[in-house]
């Protein structure tokens, strides 16, 4: 049985390993800077608008990154 390794194919997967990682940390620290605004309110309301927004979001035919910069765009001040 030989088992080698193709490279190439490791390295490619590795590029896209590192570029889901970002875009992780990317989408983390989004959530957690709205997380943060809506505790700062206490808003019940802000909440459960940025849990069907999260939803919404989650569904649409957009690229990773388009999801991030869509989630940017989420204000916890128009959901008081």
């Amino acid at each position: 049985m030989n088992n080698t390794i193709n490279w190439t194919k490791f390295e490619d997967c590795l590029g896209k390993s590192i570029a889901d990682c970002q875009w992780l940390l990317d989408k983390a620290i989004a959530e957690n800077e709205i997380k943060k605004e809506i505790l700062k309110h206490k808003s019940e309301t802000a909440y459960k608008a940025f849990k069907k927004f999260r939803r919404e979001l989650d569904r649409a035919p957009l690229t990773s990154n388009q999801k991030i910069d869509v989630l940017k765009q989420f204000k916890v001040i128009e959901h008081l």
